[in-house]
């Protein structure tokens, strides 16, 4: 196989649903999560809140592990427990249980897409990779079947939301299994060795807490919780006063990623604004999560290369 072949049809399907489970898994399982309140209390809605926390911080403990060298074992891995998640959430009678299986799920979203796109930088090496008419076709159709399903699961049951959403994700674990054995890195063990930090683990302690009380203060006012945000801000702060004192202040940042990353959160916090005020009705919410997920992805896809290009030469931002 040399390098530039273009994809074959199958191989841009299996693409195709894989990517589609890599961004709408982080989506998705907000509408179960959502129908699972049972009324106003702090327990009905701490699996939104657990979710949401570790969609933010899940990948920070994954980087405390060490520097990823398989994007796809760890791809593999994480939707394998992001399927185990969802089951629990199906099936589990006990809170806790619930709880513990919506934070791992936040958590497996949150590195999926990230270490999915090693996966595709793998294949781009072998194969050349332009989302052109096959591509759009798979991810819409693929993306539109699986909205569909959600809709008529959601008229019976929020358990019923989660197996098909369980579903979803091992159709992506499967069809990843098939790529091609280049793609799987079968000799490279999942992380750099001795490159695990304790600094990060740290980070992510401290950042998890930070995201915990801002979601939660969203919702509910609890004292506790400004007190959790001043012990997170504490921690954060002492962290970052330690790397400077040991390691020095100089820190380099391409530009371009900078502009990426605002423009990436100006965009998110549009999109959380408009799902929070329609999700006081279940169509309105479902339309939501779709624009959120599958158009976006769609058109994150179609205008990156252009939005990337534009800002490539911008010189790197440093810290002295």
């Amino acid at each position: 196989m040399t390098n530039g072949q273009q994809l074959v049809t199958s191989e841009k399907i299996k693409q195709g649903i894989v990517f589609a489970v890599a961004k709408l898994i982080q989506i998705l399982p907000l509408i179960g999560l959502t129908m699972i309140h049972s009324g106003q209390s702090v327990a009905s809605y701490m699996p939104y809140i657990l979710f949401y926390t570790a969609l933010k911080t899940g990948l920070l403990f994954v980087n405390s592990l060490g520097h990823v060298q398989n994007s796809f074992k760890i791809t593999s891995i994480s939707m394998l427990l992001a399927a185990g998640a969802l089951l629990l959430l199906a099936i589990s009678p006990w809170l806790y249980l619930t709880d513990m299986a919506a934070f791992i799920l936040g958590a497996s979203a949150s590195v999926i897409m990230p270490t999915y796109e090693g996966v595709y930088y793998h294949e781009r090496v072998v194969w050349k990779w332009h989302l052109m008419g096959t591509e759009i076709k798979t991810l819409l159709a693929f993306s539109l079947i699986t909205v569909g399903l959600l809709t008529i699961a959601s008229h019976f049951s929020y358990r019923l939301v989660f197996i098909v959403i369980m579903l979803f994700v091992l159709i992506g674990f499967i069809g990843m299994q098939r790529f091609e054995p280049f793609v799987k890195q079968l000799d490279e063990s999942v992380f750099v060795e001795q490159t695990k930090s304790l600094n990060n683990l740290e980070l992510f302690v401290w950042a998890t807490a930070m995201a915990f009380a801002l979601r939660y203060l969203r919702l509910f006012e609890a004292k506790f919780v400004w007190l959790l945000i001043t012990i997170a801000v504490i921690g954060l702060v002492a962290l970052i006063l330690r790397v400077i004192i040991t390691r020095g202040t100089k820190t380099k940042m391409p530009g371009w990623l900078l502009v990426a990353a605002l423009i990436n959160g100006a965009f998110e916090t549009f999109l959380m604004l408009y799902i929070f005020v329609a999700i006081q009705n279940q169509s309105l919410m479902i339309g939501a999560y779709v624009t959120y997920g599958a158009a976006g992805m769609i058109l994150a896809q179609v205008i990156r290369k252009s939005v990337q290009g534009r800002f490539s030469k911008l010189s790197d931002w440093q810290i002295l």
